[in-house]
């Protein structure tokens, strides 16, 4: 069974609540606004394997990951400023593209085109790219939904052999999420 540790000052500065079951069946409710809920075999990342990761950037958020599958599932959101308002989902995806295309050109980034998914019911829009990770071909999936004044940044990274089992499951995950 996961155990987790937080103090309520903690847990009011995340905003963030984890909910596992001892079999790796579990939930992650984000911002008290987006409930996923994961499959066995999944569990969440401490804070050490997400730091090696620089997955999150800035802000609050969370890693799940299934070393069975070899995936990395990573959400987080962001309150967005009076001047961001303004944006869509689609903006700040193409914004989110053009970081990660900087931040990984050293690691053979490849755009795969741009995308929609739905999370809980409401359009998401992102990107698809693949990369190389220690001799691994990689392919990862980025999405950006704006609900209300929010942005949530939701990202996939599995291995290429393995895309197709793993982006059906991500699917049916950002699919079957609860908004509040």
């Amino acid at each position: 069974m996961l155990q987790v540790r937080m103090t309520e000052r903690m847990a009011l500065k995340m905003d963030l609540s984890l909910e596992c079951e001892s079999m790796g069946k579990g939930n992650l409710t984000l911002n008290q606004q987006l409930t996923i809920s994961f499959p066995e075999g999944f569990r969440v990342m401490d804070e050490a394997e997400r730091s090696k990761l620089n997955v999150l950037g800035k802000g609050p958020g969370e890693c799940i990951t299934d070393p069975e599958r070899h995936v990395v599932m990573s959400f987080g959101w962001k309150a967005v400023g009076l001047a961001a308002l303004l944006l869509s989902a689609k903006d700040a995806a193409g914004k989110a593209e053009s970081d990660i295309c900087k931040a990984m050109s050293g690691y053979g980034y490849h755009l795969g085109g741009f995308l929609s998914r739905e999370v809980g019911g409401e359009k998401a829009e992102g990107f698809a790219f693949d990369y190389e990770a220690q001799g691994i071909r990689m392919y990862a999936e980025s999405f950006v939904v704006k609900h209300g004044k929010v942005f949530y940044y939701l990202h996939v990274y599995t291995r290429e052999a393995l895309k197709d089992e793993n982006v059906k499951l991500w699917t049916e995950l950002l699919a079957e999420a609860v908004w509040a």
